[in-house]
This record gives C-alpha cells, structure tokens and sequence, in this order.
C-alpha cells in the first residue's frame, strides 16, 4: 500500500510563491510543483539528477554534516549543515512552509469509513506539530477525522530528518500511550501521481512501519504496484517515545536509519524527481491497511522537526 496516491482527490486553490520559488499549481486530482523549481533551501534544481544547489559549488574534498540529531552512521556527503525546515515551535502552522489539507482522507469507503482530514486535527499546544486521530461510529460506519501537512517546497537528494512519535494513545510528547488499529501515522515525500515518492508508514494495527519507494515512469497515468518496493521493519518502541528517522535519498539508492541504525535499503525504483515532504495521521477502518478502527479512542502523532541536507553538487 501507498502513504498518498491519495492525498489528492481534492486539492488546494492557489499557494503563495516564496522569494525565488516558482508557482505551486493546481491539477484536478493532484498537488504538484513547476518542474523549474528553484528555491532559497539549497535543494536540488530543476531535477534531482542535477545535484546542484543554489547555494552554489562546493570544494573538491566533500563536506559533511555535523549537526544532526540522528547521530553519524548515515552520513552523505553533503554541501552544508543541516537545513531546518521546521522546529514546530511557533505555536501555529508556518503557512510560508506549509499548507493544511482540508478533504478526503485515503482508506474512505462508503458506508464503511468516512475519512477526512481537518484543520482541527493539527495543533501545537505541546510545543510541535500533533496531529490527531478521531473516530465515532456513523451509520454503519464510522467516520474518521484526522489531519495532513505538505510542504510548499520540493526537496531532492540528501538526507531528511524526521523526528516523530508514531500514533499512539498518548496526548503529550513523553506520556505512556499505545498504538492502536485503525490509525496510519507517516512522514515521507511525494510528487506527481509517484513520480517520486518514499514512505516511512506506520500501521496501529501492525505497530510497525513499512518503507516504500516509488517511482512511477509515466505518471501521466496511475502508478502500478510494479513501481515500488517495500521493506516492513518490526520496533515495538516506535509509538512509545521519540525516534529519529534519517533517510538518505541518492540517485541510486533510499536508505533508511532510525536512531542511526540503518533498518533499509533499497535499490530499485529509486525516484529522481524532487518531492514535497508530507506529514499526515489518518483514521483507517480496514482489515488490511492500519486495521479496524478503534471507535472513541483518540490518537496522536507527534513530530518536533524536519530537516534536510542537500547533497554536494559534483
């Protein structure tokens, strides 16, 4: 299963433009970028195959990041420190970086589960970005209310940083809590009907995480499961603290680390294209994918930074 050729059956009216960033457009059943992007953040122009930045070149003898919270085992050589996309501490959503969805969740079904996401869904009265999970019987079904982030940028090789706290029961960042059916926490990047995408996704009901890339070669059509490959990984503590995922994108390979123990790598359909970084926490009703719900149980998913390290340009 997929974190998001989904996110996308509603989509935003117009996004604000950043200094020297090109315009975000609107397509009927997706989100997307101009592909001549060029930003203020040093990540990959126009195409990731580039490895350029727009902070320039860089020295023979490579760089290093030495400012990471995810310890040093994943390094890549890389054209600056750590870009901090967002420490969540403001107290609000920075609408500069982010949009909110406001529309149909994935895994809805009539009759069956009544999914969206809401603005009402994201605060940050812990100090950082929680999203949470609601879920009630209606009808015959139950109807599922939770809440989506997507940046307004597009990110290209390097290595991100995702410090999260998968959906669990509990409502502060250091409390006793469980993961619980019928919930799907993520953070992962996303592009253009997968064009580009890789997921870390974690499942209440399997309380585990599956990490997927994607890269759909035609995404003038809908992506096939033929496009992507999939790792589960089993961590018991993924739901009860803090963990530090780092996932080092390059032009051959995803490797994921948590805590800095790399748990994936993948080699075949590897994206190329840059992508927008996605934080979403949804309610499931299902068998298969995040499981049943778990009706009258509020969930949280809680996430106190995203950074990104560009690659060094060659």
């Amino acid at each position: 299963m997929r974190a998001i050729f989904f996110l996308l059956s509603l989509i935003l009216a117009t996004l604000p433009l950043h200094a020297n960033q090109s315009a975000v457009e609107v397509v009927s059943n997706s989100f997307a970028a101009n592909d001549n992007t060029a930003n203020d953040r040093g990540n990959a122009v126009a195409t990731a195959a580039q490895l350029t930045t727009t902070h320039g070149s860089v020295a023979v003898d490579r760089l290093y990041s030495s400012d990471s919270e995810c310890g040093d085992t994943h390094k890549v050589p890389v054209a600056m420190h750590t870009i901090t996309i967002d420490e969540f501490n403001t107290g609000k959503l920075d609408t500069t970086k982010w949009t909110a969805a406001t529309y149909k969740s994935p895994d809805s079904k009539p009759g069956v589960n009544l999914g969206s996401y809401v603005s009402s869904g994201i605060d940050f009265t812990q100090g950082m970005l929680r999203i949470t999970v609601r879920q009630r019987k209606s009808g015959g079904g139950v109807e599922s209310s939770g809440g989506a982030i997507i940046s307004k940028e597009r990110f290209g090789f390097g290595t991100y940083e995702f410090m999260m706290r998968m959906s669990s029961t509990s409502p502060t960042p250091e409390g006793n809590g469980e993961a619980l059916t019928g919930a799907v926490s993520s953070g992962f990047l996303y592009y253009n009907k997968s064009e580009s995408e890789i997921d870390l996704e974690f499942l209440g009901n399997e309380n585990a995480i599956w990490i997927s890339a994607w890269h759909n070669p035609k995404p003038a059509g809908d992506p096939r499961l033929l496009d992507k490959i999939s790792n589960k990984v089993i961590d018991h503590d993924l739901a009860t603290r803090f963990r530090c995922y780092s996932m080092v994108w390059t032009p051959e390979a995803v490797d994921v680390y948590i805590d800095g123990t790399k748990v994936s790598h993948q080699t075949e359909h590897v994206p190329q294209t840059p992508a927008h970084h996605v934080l979403q926490h949804r309610g499931t009703n299902s068998d298969k994918w995040g499981g049943v719900a778990t009706v009258g149980v509020e969930r949280y998913f809680l996430v106190r930074s995203v950074g990104f390290t560009p690659v060094v340009a060659e």
